[in-house]
Protein backbone atom coordinates (compact mmCIF):
# COMPACT_ATOMS: atom_id res chain seq x y z
CA UNK A 1 0.00 0.00 0.00
CA UNK A 2 1.39 3.37 -0.94
CA UNK A 3 1.10 6.34 1.35
CA UNK A 4 0.88 9.91 0.19
CA UNK A 5 2.55 12.67 2.20
CA UNK A 6 1.13 16.13 2.81
CA UNK A 7 2.32 18.99 4.98
CA UNK A 8 0.05 20.11 7.81
CA UNK A 9 -0.36 23.45 6.05
CA UNK A 10 -1.47 21.77 2.80
CA UNK A 11 -3.76 19.39 4.68
CA UNK A 12 -5.40 22.38 6.37
CA UNK A 13 -5.58 24.47 3.21
CA UNK A 14 -6.85 21.59 1.04
CA UNK A 15 -8.78 19.64 3.67
CA UNK A 16 -11.62 18.64 1.35
CA UNK A 17 -9.15 17.26 -1.19
CA UNK A 18 -7.29 15.41 1.59
CA UNK A 19 -10.52 13.78 2.75
CA UNK A 20 -11.26 12.55 -0.75
CA UNK A 21 -7.72 11.20 -1.23
CA UNK A 22 -7.79 9.49 2.17
CA UNK A 23 -10.74 7.38 1.00
CA UNK A 24 -8.43 5.47 -1.34
CA UNK A 25 -4.95 5.79 0.16
CA UNK A 26 -3.53 6.76 3.55
CA UNK A 27 -2.17 10.30 3.78
CA UNK A 28 0.74 10.96 6.12
CA UNK A 29 0.63 14.53 7.44
CA UNK A 30 3.94 16.12 8.39
CA UNK A 31 4.75 19.18 10.46
CA UNK A 32 8.24 20.65 10.37
CA UNK A 33 9.27 17.67 8.23
CA UNK A 34 8.21 15.08 10.82
CA UNK A 35 5.20 12.73 10.54
CA UNK A 36 2.47 13.72 13.00
CA UNK A 37 -0.58 11.79 11.82
CA UNK A 38 -2.06 9.59 9.13
CA UNK A 39 -5.45 10.20 7.57
CA UNK A 40 -7.31 7.03 6.59
CA UNK A 41 -10.85 6.24 5.55
CA UNK A 42 -13.44 5.27 8.15
CA UNK A 43 -13.55 1.81 6.53
CA UNK A 44 -9.79 1.35 6.98
CA UNK A 45 -10.03 2.56 10.57
CA UNK A 46 -12.84 0.08 11.32
CA UNK A 47 -10.76 -2.75 9.82
CA UNK A 48 -7.79 -1.82 12.01
CA UNK A 49 -9.98 -1.68 15.13
CA UNK A 50 -11.47 -5.10 14.35
CA UNK A 51 -7.99 -6.57 13.91
CA UNK A 52 -6.86 -5.04 17.21
CA UNK A 53 -9.91 -6.40 19.02
CA UNK A 54 -9.35 -9.89 17.58
CA UNK A 55 -5.67 -9.79 18.57
CA UNK A 56 -6.50 -8.63 22.10
CA UNK A 57 -9.13 -11.36 22.48
CA UNK A 58 -6.57 -13.94 21.32
CA UNK A 59 -3.98 -12.66 23.81
CA UNK A 60 -6.50 -12.79 26.65
CA UNK A 61 -7.39 -16.37 25.71
CA UNK A 62 -3.71 -17.35 25.64
CA UNK A 63 -3.19 -15.68 29.01
CA UNK A 64 -6.12 -17.56 30.50
CA UNK A 65 -4.72 -20.83 29.12
CA UNK A 66 -1.33 -20.03 30.69
CA UNK A 67 -2.98 -19.37 34.06
CA UNK A 68 -4.90 -22.65 33.89
CA UNK A 69 -1.67 -24.50 33.03
CA UNK A 70 0.20 -22.82 35.88
CA UNK A 71 2.49 -20.79 33.60
CA UNK A 72 2.52 -17.54 35.53
CA UNK A 73 4.41 -15.68 38.25
CA UNK A 74 3.07 -13.62 41.10
CA UNK A 75 3.59 -9.90 40.57
CA UNK A 76 5.35 -9.41 43.90
CA UNK A 77 7.87 -12.15 43.05
CA UNK A 78 8.71 -10.42 39.78
CA UNK A 79 9.14 -7.03 41.47
CA UNK A 80 11.29 -8.57 44.21
CA UNK A 81 13.51 -10.13 41.56
CA UNK A 82 13.84 -6.83 39.67
CA UNK A 83 14.55 -4.81 42.81
CA UNK A 84 17.17 -7.27 44.06
CA UNK A 85 19.43 -6.61 41.06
Amino acid sequence: MTIETMTAFNAKTHFGEAIIKAQSTPIQVTKNGKPVMVMISAEQYDSIEKLKAAYEAQQIKLGQEDIKAGRYSEGTAIFDKILSK
